[in-house]
């Protein structure tokens, strides 16, 4: 429960504190009215004022290359993909800051976009199993699993995180001061005016993240052959079977001892 304050500025301080702490991993983004594009692009796709189609391309292209959803780990087709952004609402400094961007299953982009959510909740004829399948895995990403087991309570769980968006939005649209920055603080409007300039950005993003997964697919099997005690002894039984050859062939054999007199 969020106790209102006097000042909207802090109303929505709070309510943007308690989106984070239920959605630490997949949380609708909150941007003000103006800063979405209407025709379903990606944000950073929609700061476009230059070869829109051109950046698309170069994307797809990167996208091609990929067959999972970098945020569900879901195997899917590089069709069954799309670019999505995740962004910050930092009321400190007034800007929307990326965090981040990913090709994503379109489940995923469908939970980091609040108003497509609320038109498929209010859309005649919704499917409730469709709803419950997108709540379960909203669960699952933001480590919920308490509530999987729980389609009802789920989907309520879902519906309390998107009306929380929507109403963060309505409060965010109200300060028309908001400055667009990437995850370095640099100022992205000017920067991605083309749509090379959108592409190169993608493409640096997508490959430090798979590289740094690179990295800890590489701890996790280190630290995986570390602690797995039939390896390690296998290896200290390999160790010694070396050892007793290497002492025969020394000392000509294993000295047996001296029968007691």
């Amino acid at each position: 429960c969020i106790a209102m304050s006097a000042s909207p500025m802090a109303n929505l301080s709070d309510m943007l504190s308690e989106l984070r702490v239920r959605c630490p991993v997949v949380s609708p983004n909150v941007l003000p009215a103006g800063y979405d594009d209407p025709e379903g692009y990606d944000v950073l796709v929609a700061m476009c004022t230059a070869d829109r189609k051109g950046a698309m391309s170069q994307i797809s292209s990167v996208c091609n290359l990929h067959e999972e959803c970098m945020v569900s780990k879901r195997t899917t087709s590089a069709d069954g993909l799309r670019l999505a952004s995740q962004w910050t609402c930092d009321l400190d400094s007034m800007t929307l800051q990326l965090e981040t961007c990913s090709f994503v299953c379109t489940h995923v982009a469908l939970l980091l976009d609040p108003l497509a959510l609320l038109e498929r909740f209010t859309r005649i004829g919704a499917k409730a199993n469709e709803l419950t399948e997108l709540a379960v895995l909203f669960c699952e990403l933001n480590r919920r699993t308490d509530l999987c087991s729980k389609p009802a309570r789920a989907l309520e769980w879902l519906q309390e995180c998107v009306s929380l968006a929507y109403a963060c939005r309505v409060l965010a649209s109200g300060y028309s001061e908001w400055q667009i920055v990437g995850p370095d603080g640099e100022d992205l409007r000017g920067a991605l005016s083309t749509g090379k300039q959108v592409a190169e950005l993608v493409e640096r993003h997508i490959a430090a993240k798979s590289a740094l997964k690179g990295k800890g697919a590489a701890k996790k099997q280190v630290a995986t052959r570390a602690l797995d005690p039939q390896k390690k002894k296998k290896r200290s039984s390999k160790g010694a079977a070396v050892s007793a050859t290497a002492m025969k062939s020394k000392g000509g054999g294993i000295a047996k001892a001296s029968p007691k007199r």
